[in-house]
């Protein structure tokens, strides 16, 4: 182990992981292709906990009216409905009266039948508990609900949600901060329904950088954290069913004994399918009328999630991926994936469990370091392991002085080569080349020079050659190739340039004194050489070279069709 920890190669990818990390942290991570997966990821926490948890306490101090589709039905009254009969509902209730009555639409703009305000303005008036909802329109223009009932209500309040970039609502606005101010223009209903459950008077409540806090005279009643722009992340732990909300036109009908709302937290709001009032949830689809509860909830029983401090979770990644790396790394596959396994099902484990205290963590980027940490340093073993056996292979066919194809995998081309051109009846030639006088360059100048001029003699031969063709070192000062689909004039062409090449050429020796030296080819072809076996195409060749060499040297000879055994035969 201490052995590869030294090599150049692990530390290059020790580092590349530490970059990958904070690079992926700081930049790809805030990136809506991971934002979204990062979010969807935390939902299935959500799920996992609204599934496996008791409903959370404070329930029975809410109750919810909802505008049904069987309310619609039951009061046979198109929409939007005379404001008249939500003064009818809020003199039902005044008998046993609720702490505080949230109604959660925005009445904008005045009646057709004005006298159904003012009838609507003197129930709000003698309730005495009514907060009505604002809003922010897409432009962020701060909408009010119509002045007169306005002023007879106890308050209004900021009702709509942020939205993530999947359009669900995972957060709660505590606030509304104007473009050209730090502090807060109006805080959201939610806010205001608490601050009346406490008996604080709206007035008291306030924003001091980091909290939005309640007070009742110098009594702090709650200390809210939120961010800076006036959200707060939020916990859904109900859904509507859990509320067991109420039908308006029950309560209208007088169905519903009033004592049912004492003393409680009334929300009124819609889930008739014709006011398309609902919104994608952590835990699913959702009225906004529940969204609002599950706010609401998160006051009362102080339900605030905290998240890890963002340096403990670079920490963390960091931490993740470099076990995971050393792991992969260090160990068989079998023993890191199971480690991969164990640690992202930890992570989990421990993430749901932090969860469920209200301690969060980016549960998303924690298994996406771990899993492509894993792919990607099996990976990289697996391609080095293929470049290493590709190395050792091409080591071990290659001479190490000239970079050529050594001898004994020259046999092995030669022969599938002979081999298919006589069963396809295809054209191939062979060529073996030996530098004349070479004896003589060891003689005189050295074994070293001899190497050199072995060298200089391949990068010439493969400069020389097609990508198709064949060149090795067949031994000592010989050089052979095979040229694939030429006739024998094509490889006697090939040999004459390689001869004139090598006569033009000044191999390095001394500066201003190179060496001049040349070389003899010997030349055969098939199927015009008619054989039955490779080796009679090598014999042959060397029996023409043989012929160059004792002919005066730096020449090419050919094998012609009257030099094979067959010759009488192919003749005929």
């Amino acid at each position: 182990m201490f052995a590869i920890l030294k090599e150049k190669a692990f530390f290059k990818v020790f580092i590349f992981l530490i970059v990958f990390v904070i690079s992926y942290f700081f930049f790809f991570s805030q990136t809506k292709f991971f934002t979204i997966p990062r979010l969807k990821f935390a939902d299935l926490f959500s799920v996992l906990s609204y599934r496996t948890q008791p409903l959370p306490l404070n329930l029975d101090k809410i109750k919810v009216i909802i505008v049904d589709d069987a309310s619609y039905r039951v009061l046979k009254k198109s929409w939007p409905w005379p404001r008249t009969k939500f003064a009818t509902l809020l003199d039902k209730l005044r008998a046993h009266p609720p702490k505080v009555i949230f109604m959660d639409f925005v009445f904008v703009g005045e009646s057709i039948v004005p006298e159904y305000d003012t009838i609507f303005a003197e129930a709000i008036a003698k309730s005495g508990n009514v907060i009505l909802a604002s809003f922010l329109d897409p432009r962020g223009r701060y909408t009010l609900p119509f002045d007169l009932l306005t002023k007879k209500a106890l308050a209004y309040g900021l009702v709509n949600k942020p939205r993530n970039p999947d359009l669900s609502v995972r957060s709660s606005r505590l606030f509304i901060v104007p473009y050209w101010d730090t502090k807060p223009f109006d805080y959201s209903s939610e806010i205001k329904l608490f601050c009346k459950y406490l008996g604080a008077s709206l007035k008291d409540i306030s924003y001091d950088g980091r909290h939005v806090v309640i007070k009742s005279g110098n009594t702090i009643k709650a200390l809210i954290p939120v961010e800076k722009n006036g959200t707060i992340p939020m916990h859904f732990r109900i859904k509507l069913n859990d509320l067991d909300p109420v039908p308006f036109w029950k309560v209208y009908n007088g169905e519903v004994p009033p004592e049912t709302f004492k003393d409680k937290i009334v929300l009124v709001g819609a889930t008739a399918e014709i006011f398309h009032d609902v919104y994608h949830s952590p835990i699913g689809l959702m009225p906004g009328v529940a969204i609002q509860t599950n706010a609401i909830l998160m006051l009362l029983n102080s339900d605030f999630i905290n998240y890890i401090p963002k340096s403990a979770e670079l920490f963390l990644l960091l931490g993740l991926g470099l076990a995971t790396f050393f792991f992969v790394y260090f160990f068989p596959p079998s023993f890191a994936l199971l480690f991969s396994f164990i640690e992202t099902v930890a992570v989990l484990g421990i993430g749901f469990a932090m969860f469920l205290r209200n301690i969060r963590f980016d549960y998303f980027s924690a298994v996406f370091v771990i899993v492509v940490t894993y792919l990607g340093i099996s990976i990289y073993k697996y391609l080095s392991l293929w470049i290493e056996n590709l190395n050792l292979r091409t080591l071990a066919i290659t001479d190490g002085l000239t970079g050529l194809y050594i001898h004994r995998y020259f046999i092995l081309r030669m022969q599938n080569e002979f081999e298919r051109a006589a069963r396809y009846n295809l054209y191939f030639s062979f060529v073996i080349m030996d530098i004349d006088h070479f004896k003589n360059v060891n003689d005189t100048y050295g074994h070293q020079q001899g190497n050199v001029v072995l060298k200089h003699m391949s990068q010439i031969l493969q400069a020389q050659s097609r990508k198709t063709d064949f060149v090795a070192r067949y031994g000592g000062e010989e050089f052979c190739a095979i040229l694939t689909h030429t006739n024998l004039q094509g490889a006697v062409n090939y040999a004459e340039r390689v001869r004139r090449a090598v006569e033009a050429y000044e191999f390095p020796y001394k500066p201003g004194k190179p060496l001049k030296l040349t070389v003899s080819s010997g030349v055969v072809s098939y199927p015009q050489y008619k054989t039955e076996k490779m080796e009679g195409l090598i014999e042959a060749a060397d029996k023409v070279l043989y012929e160059a060499k004792h002919g005066g040297r730096n020449r090419v000879c050919a094998a012609g069709v009257s030099q094979g055994p067959n010759a009488e035969d192919s003749q005929k």
